[in-house]
C-alpha cells in the first residue's frame, strides 16, 4: 500500500489523492474475494499497476462496499475470470476501459434502479459499462427485464447500452431525461410503457428524435403503449391508520381475471403531488412495504401491468400519533342491506343512525359531507 501511495506522489498527485490511493490497496486483503473498500474516487490505472494486478487471474468476483464513489481506469482490465460486480450505492461513475477485456463478466449487481441510473460511465465508447462485456444486471437480486423509470431521473450515456435482457421501459411521467447512446445495442427492448394519450407520446418520440437520437433508436422503434392511469384495481385496503414506526406491506386484488406481473409504487401528497423524501412514510419502490415515519397524511400509487393493460391503484394513509383509530375495512352485506360500524381515534364506537339521520338528504338518498 506505500508503494502504491509512493507511485502516486510520483506521478504528479498530491497527499489526497496518495491516501485514497493507500486506501484502495490495504483494502484488497482477500484477493479472491475481491472486496474493495475505503471512500471516495479511485485513483485510475493506466499509467500504473492496479494493487490487485498480481492477482487479476484469480479474481472472480469483485464487491465494491459502500462509500466508494468511482470506478478507475483500466481498474480491472484483463481480469478475464472476473464474473461478477456489486455495485454500492454510492457508485457515480465508472471510467473507460475499467473492465477492459473482462470477457467473462456475466452479472452486475446493484440495490436499485435508481442507484444504476445515478452512474455515469465516462468514455467515448459503451466498453466502459460492464454489460459491454456480456453481462446482465440484477436489480435487488432479481435479472432486469422491465425498468421502470423513476420520476425525474437521468437515463444517462450507456445506461442500458447492451443490456440484453431488458424488454420493456416503464415511463412513470409523460417525459424522459434522456443522452444520447442511453440503449445503444439494446436490441432486445420491444415495448414503452408510456402514462398519457398518443398525441404526447408522438410528440416526446418527436422530441427525441430531434435531440438525441443517437443512440437511442431502439427505444424509438419500440412498440409504445399509451395509458391513463384509472383505478382499476382494488386494494385490499384502500384506507390505512398507522403509527410511527409501524411497517405494512400493502397488497392488491384484481377486479378482473388476470396475472400481476409487476407493481410499481410511489408517495404522493394528500393533494397529489410526487414527494421524493416524504417525512411521513417510507416505501419499497418494488414491494409496497410502507413504514410510518411521523404524524400527517400521504397516498400511495401502485403502478402495475396486468393482462398486458397498464393500470393503478391510490391508498391513504394517515399517520397517527397515539392510539391508532380502527381500519374501516368490511362491510358485511346480505341482499340489498349492508352493515357498518363507525369507531373513533381512541377505538370508541360512535352510534351511526344520527349520524345517518342528521347526514342525509332525503331527496338524493345520499350522504352528505360533513366537517365532523
Amino acid at each position: 500500500a506505500t508503494r502504491v501511495g509512493v507511485e502516486i506522489l510520483r506521478q504528479g498527485g498530491n497527499a489526497v489523492d496518495s491516501a485514497v490511493a493507500v486506501a484502495f490497496a490495504e483494502a484488497v486483503t482477500l484477493p479472491r474475494a475481491g472486496n474493495i473498500g475505503g471512500s471516495g474516487y479511485m485513483p485510475h490505472y493506466n499509467n500504473t499497476a492496479a494493487p490487485w494486478a498480481d492477482y487479476k487471474d484469480e479474481i472472480s468476483r469483485v464487491t465494491l462496499e459502500e462509500g466508494v464513489n468511482s470506478i478507475g481506469r483500466n481498474a480491472f482490465e484483463d481480469c478475464w475470470d472476473l464474473r461478477t460486480v456489486t455495485f454500492p450505492s454510492t457508485l457515480d461513475t465508472v471510467y473507460d476501459e475499467a473492465f477492459e477485456d473482462c470477457y467473462n463478466l456475466n452479472r452486475v449487481e446493484i440495490c436499485s434502479l435508481k442507484d444504476w441510473l445515478d452512474i455515469g460511465f465516462i468514455g467515448d465508447e459503451p466498453d466502459c459499462s460492464p454489460l459491454y462485456w456480456g453481462a446482465d444486471l440484477y436489480i435487488g437480486g432479481e435479472l432486469l427485464t422491465s425498468a421502470v423509470i423513476p420520476e425525474h431521473a437521468w437515463v444517462q450515456r450507456y445506461s442500458f447500452a447492451y443490456c440484453d435482457s431488458l424488454t420493456e421501459v416503464v415511463l412513470t411521467e409523460a417525459d424522459i431525461n434522456l443522452i444520447e447512446n442511453a440503449f445503444l445495442g439494446a436490441y432486445y427492448l420491444e415495448r414503452v410503457i408510456f402514462p398519457g394519450t398518443e398525441a404526447e407520446a408522438a410528440a416526446l418520440k418527436e422530441e427525441i428524435e430531434a435531440y438525441c437520437a443517437e443512440g437511442n433508436w431502439n427505444l424509438l422503434d419500440a412498440e409504445w403503449v399509451c395509458w391513463d392511469p384509472i383505478n382499476e384495481i382494488s386494494p385490499r385496503q384502500s384506507y390505512l391508520i398507522l403509527a410511527p414506526g409501524e411497517t405494512y406491506d400493502l397488497s392488491l386484488e384484481i377486479e378482473n381475471e388476470g396475472y400481476l406481473t409487476r407493481a410499481y409504487w410511489k408517495i404522493e401528497d394528500i393533494n397529489g403531488r410526487d414527494t421524493f423524501d416524504s417525512d411521513i412514510l417510507d416505501i419499497d419502490h418494488h414491494t409496497g412495504e410502507v413504514t410510518a415515519k411521523q404524524e400527517g397524511i400521504a397516498c400511495v400509487v401502485a403502478y402495475m401491468y396486468v393482462d398486458d393493460r397498464p393500470l393503478c391503484a391510490k391508498f391513504r394513509i394517515d399517520v397517527v400519533d397515539g392510539p391508532a383509530a380502527a381500519e374501516i375495512t368490511q362491510v358485511t352485506t346480505s341482499g340489498s342491506k349492508a352493515t357498518v360500524k363507525l369507531y373513533s381515534l381512541d377505538y370508541a364506537e360512535i352510534p351511526i343512525l344520527p349520524v345517518l339521520a342528521r347526514n342525509m338528504d332525503p331527496s338524493a338518498s345520499a350522504l352528505i359531507p360533513q366537517e365532523d
